[in-house]
């Protein structure tokens, strides 16, 4: 239905267009399809695709939990979020996946660890980013000023690129889709 590869250097989300779209006909919504894709991106960010170890119960509770944290920041309600889970997780553990109530826990415990932002935010609307600065350790960093208490002007890293990301139906060339370290999607223009 969906992976999260490593081929080549590169990772990918692979996915059964059909099964997505019969998720969303059945849910009525997009959530659950967003949340299967969110999965697959947290194999990736936990560095599942690169252990070489395959499906496990524990690799597949923490890529829960991430799909559960990534769908609260996006806007999603704890019920949208374990809609999924609810109708294709099996009951028992087996081999290489958890029993459903677990995996509705870890993904419960992902939405909750989101903090108390209850609707997502575009950071690209809310907090323009100014020129990237690299920072020791590689990463590329976006700051941007604040107000201090006292009326002065405070700098600080609101945004940390993790990736690019890229979207087989966004034909434009002239934008494009970045990760970030707070599970947000950013599109930039130009």
């Amino acid at each position: 239905n969906a992976a999260a590869v490593a081929y080549g250097g590169k990772r990918y989300v692979l996915y059964n267009p059909n099964f997505i779209n019969a998720l969303d006909r059945r849910t009525g919504n997009q959530w659950a399809s967003i949340s299967v894709l969110a999965h697959e991106v947290g194999h990736h960010l936990k560095g599942h695709t690169v252990s070489g170890q395959g499906s496990q119960p524990a690799t597949e509770l923490e890529a829960d939990e991430f799909s559960g944290y990534a769908l609260r920041k996006m806007g999603a309600s704890l019920e949208d979020a374990q809609t999924t889970m609810k109708l294709i997780a099996s009951e028992n553990t087996t081999a290489t996946h958890p029993g459903k109530s677990n995996r509705l826990a870890a993904i419960e415990n992902g939405w909750k660890s989101a903090g108390g932002q209850t609707t997502g935010r575009d950071v690209a609307k809310t907090t323009p980013p100014t020129r990237p600065v690299q920072t020791s350790g590689g990463t590329t960093r976006y700051p941007t000023r604040s107000g201090g208490s006292n009326g002065s002007v405070v700098l600080k890293t609101v945004i940390d690129i993790l990736g690019q990301v890229l979207f087989k139906s966004d034909q434009n060339i002239n934008s494009k889709y970045y990760m970030t370290d707070g599970s947000n999607v950013l599109r930039m223009f130009n």
